[in-house]
């Protein structure tokens, strides 16, 4: 899991990675072994 932005992160076997924390998301690797558990909410940016 990746904990901060630029927080690089694979699975033990390396077939998979994640990095940007709650910054961003990226996803690398063999994506048909990922399974998506991200949580996230709109924002409204009009203050």
């Amino acid at each position: 899991m990746s904990e901060t932005t630029h927080d690089f992160q694979k699975c033990k076997c390396g077939k998979v990675g994640v990095d940007g924390g709650k910054s961003y998301l990226r996803r690398v690797g063999e994506l048909d072994l990922i399974e998506e558990l991200s949580v996230w909410e709109e924002v409204d940016d009009e203050t």
